[in-house]
């Protein structure tokens, strides 16, 4: 997930450029990778909760951190980083 959102930025900021074109050929490959499906899903779901803490809306961060570690979710890599976020939490 932190990947494609940093290949995002590069797009973004380097349109018209060939490292815009290069970092939005990633994003491309990133997106239509089906195996990475749930880990994009799950760190979409683990930013948002960041942004939960920081509001200091820490319950409802809880929440959504559990429901990645405990559903359909939790064999992926982003279900370790979402554990070790809770433990802090």
């Amino acid at each position: 997930f932190d990947a494609l959102t940093t290949w995002s930025l590069l797009a973004k900021h380097y349109q018209g450029h060939r490292l815009g074109q290069a970092a939005r050929e990633e994003v491309r490959k990133i997106k239509s990778n089906k195996e990475l499906k749930n880990e994009l899903d799950a760190g979409k779901r683990i930013a948002k909760a960041l942004k939960m803490i920081e509001a200091d809306k820490k319950d409802k961060a809880r929440k959504s951190l559990e429901l990645i570690v405990s559903g359909f979710l939790k064999t992926t890599k982003e279900a370790e980083r979402a554990r070790r976020i809770l433990s802090t939490i």
